[in-house]
Order: structure tokens, then C-alpha cells, then sequence
């Protein structure tokens, strides 16, 4: 099952998110156990509370194919790791726009 997170518009605090979960349990008639929370929270992943820097590896494996090996770590240990070799990493960039002839 695939996790992703989807940025909320409100900001909530943990005892906001537990009543609203209370309160949406009991409307169906459940009742709301640790177990279950536990379960309904598992999914969601908490946001991000600092930069994370994206290093991509490329090997080469042969006949024109590569194989990319991907390394999140924070950003100031990104940066130290891919200035100490550079040429180790690919730099990622963004396709541009396509040209009509």
C-alpha cells in the first residue's frame, strides 16, 4: 500500500486530531481504541521538519543501461557528501519545454 502525505490546510495539534477522529468514530457507531487509531494512523506519514538533500548514484551496468541508487540525508550532510566528489552524482534537471517543428 502505497504512503503519501497530503499537506493539510489547517494545522491541527495532536489532542485537535484525536477529537476529531473521537468524534468521527462515533457518528459511525464505532468506538475509537488505541489499536484501531494506531492502524488509522499508521498510513500517514508526519511532515518533514527538516531540508533533506537527494543524492542520485549512477552505475552503469552495461549495453547503454544504468542503474540509479538513491540517498536522502539531511541537507547540509547532502552537500558536504556530493562537494567532496562531485562527479560520483548525477545532477537531476528538469526536462525542458518540447520544440514543435
Amino acid at each position: 500500500m502505497p504512503r503519501f502525505w497530503i499537506k493539510p490546510l489547517a494545522k491541527l495539534t495532536k489532542e485537535q486530531v484525536k477529537v476529531i477522529f473521537k468524534r468521527v468514530f462515533e457518528e459511525k457507531g464505532a468506538k475509537l481504541t488505541p489499536e484501531i487509531a494506531g492502524k488509522v494512523l499508521g498510513g500517514i506519514e508526519p511532515a518533514v521538519k527538516e531540508d533533506i538533500g537527494t543524492l542520485i548514484k549512477r552505475r552503469a551496468l552495461g549495453g547503454g543501461e544504468f542503474e540509479e541508487a538513491v540517498e536522502r540525508l539531511p541537507i547540509a550532510e547532502a552537500r558536504a557528501k556530493y562537494f567532496a566528489n562531485p562527479e560520483q552524482y548525477v545532477t537531476p534537471r528538469a526536462p525542458g519545454p518540447q520544440q514543435r517543428f
